[in-house]
Parts: structure tokens; C-alpha cells; sequence
């Protein structure tokens, strides 16, 4: 745990998550007269999670009376004016999100904003309850059930970066489609390409294409009924990608698509 603003220790030194924990806070930038208050003091406590290893910075304010003070009174430095943010043209952005957890009817709504919502084909069942990560999924039969919704021309344009995810609970380890682009409405003919699959031996696929296909496999199969999530990403910098449940399980460094 490190302070900036000022010096201190806080007790204890580690938390589970969820958990308090007490700092005392000393020669903060702040009037040095006995008697007088502060008035939001910026403080930043920076901490570490044992679990990712990633370093978190948090700012909060200390205010109240000084109850003792030595040295001078510093010179407030004054406070620069805010720099303006730059954004690039060809910012991330979401394209579509389906939480499929409208719970009944015949499309699954798009929360991106985009307008993009997914019809159900050959009527997939509507879950409830402890079957489904939310209050509501879907289930697909395997033998013609999906849904369906375009305008994704951005997946077609050279070397642009994308990611694509999903929430699944496979109910069998066999090859089966889980996110699947065409150039045809119906899903067949013309150009098309399933970006997330599953092999016959029940692991997990991610394509992309390069003049050919090209391909990253899970090293393990998943098991029937467990909650899995797959993302399938792609930039020039790291190629191909395939993460299962946040981790990369595999990957290749192919620097065009």
C-alpha cells in the first residue's frame, strides 16, 4: 500500500475483498496552522491484488481540523487547466450486445444502441433460474435453432481489430457452431466464416482468415454443462487470439486478416 499526498501507514496490510482497512496519514499538502481545516485534500492510495497482480490507483479527499502543524505554510501550487481528450476516429466501440436474457418472444434485444436485435430461428427454448448465468438465457438444440441479426460489415474490412464473446454451456463435447458470420442472410453460401466453434472432440475453435483459414484450438475439452467464457480477438500487434474464462488458452501471430 503506498500513499501520495502524503506519508502513512495503514493497518492492516492486507484485506480480503470486501474488507475495511485504517490509515493514518501524515505531512499532507495542506495549511500548517494549528486550529485551521482542510478542505479536500486530494489523496491517492495506490494497492495491489494478490490475486491478478494488477496495481489499482484510487484518489480520495481528506478534510478536517489540523491538530498540530510544524514548518512554514507551503505555496499552493496552481492547478494546471485540464488537457483535452484526443479520440482516435477508429475508437473501440460495441457493435452489438445481446444479454439474451429477455426471458420470452422472438428476438433477443441488442443493448449496444446499435438497433441490432437477433431473431430467433426455429423457436429456441427461453430458460429461467438457476439454468442460465442471469435471470434468463437461451437454448439451441443443435439441429437448426439460432439466432440471427446483420449489419456487420466492419468484420469484413483488411486489418481491422475485433473482438468477439460469448457466454456458453455447451450440452454435449461435439463439434457444434457458437458464433458464426455470412455473407448471406440464411447463414449459408457466398463468404462466411464461424469465428467461435467447437471441434468434434469438444474443445474450443477460433477462426479467422488470411487468404485461408486460420485457426487456435483449446487445449483442453470442455465439460457438458459448465459455464464457459470464450472471447476470440484479433490486432496486428498480437494476432489471433483465444481466451477461455479471461485466460489465454491459444494463439498465433498472424499480422493480417
Amino acid at each position: 500500500m503506498t500513499i501520495t499526498g502524503g506519508s502513512g501507514t495503514c493497518s492492516p496490510s492486507a484485506v480480503a475483498a470486501g474488507s475495511n482497512l485504517t490509515c493514518a496519514i501524515y505531512n499532507l499538502t495542506a495549511p500548517a496552522n494549528a486550529g485551521t481545516y482542510m478542505q479536500k485534500t486530494p489523496v491517492k492510495i495506490s494497492y495491489t491484488d494478490s490475486r491478478s497482480g494488477i496495481t489499482h490507483s484510487l484518489t480520495g479527499f481528506v478534510q478536517g481540523k489540523i491538530e498540530a502543524s510544524t514548518g512554514s505554510t507551503p505555496t499552493p501550487t496552481p492547478t494546471p487547466p485540464p488537457t483535452p481528450c484526443t479520440y482516435s476516429t477508429d475508437a473501440p466501440s460495441v457493435d452489438a450486445l445481446w444479454h439474451a436474457d429477455d426471458g420470452s418472444g422472438p428476438t433477443a434485444a441488442d443493448s449496444s444502441g446499435n438497433g441490432r436485435n437477433a431473431a430467433l430461428i426455429n423457436s429456441p427454448a427461453w430458460q429461467s433460474g438457476a439454468s442460465c448465468k442471469k435471470s434468463a438465457c437461451l437454448q439451441f438444440n443443435g439441429l437448426g435453432q439460432y439466432s440471427s441479426a446483420g449489419g456487420f460489415s466492419n468484420l469484413g474490412a483488411p486489418n481491422r481489430p475485433y473482438t468477439i464473446e460469448a457466454w456458453v454451456k455447451p450440452a454435449s463435447a461435439n463439434a457444434q457452431n457458437i458464433v458464426h458470420v455470412s455473407q448471406n442472410a440464411n447463414g449459408w453460401g457466398g463468404w462466411c466464416l464461424p469465428f467461435l466453434t467447437m471441434s468434434a472432440t469438444g474443445r474450443f475453435v477460433s477462426n479467422s482468415w488470411n487468404n485461408a483459414l486460420v485457426s487456435v484450438t483449446s487445449p483442453s475439452a470442455a465439460t457438458p454443462g459448465t459455464w464457459y467464457h470464450l472471447a476470440t480477438t484479433w490486432d496486428a500487434g498480437n494476432g489471433l487470439r483465444l481466451f477461455v474464462n479471461g485466460a489465454v488458452v491459444a494463439s498465433t501471430l498472424q499480422r493480417d486478416a
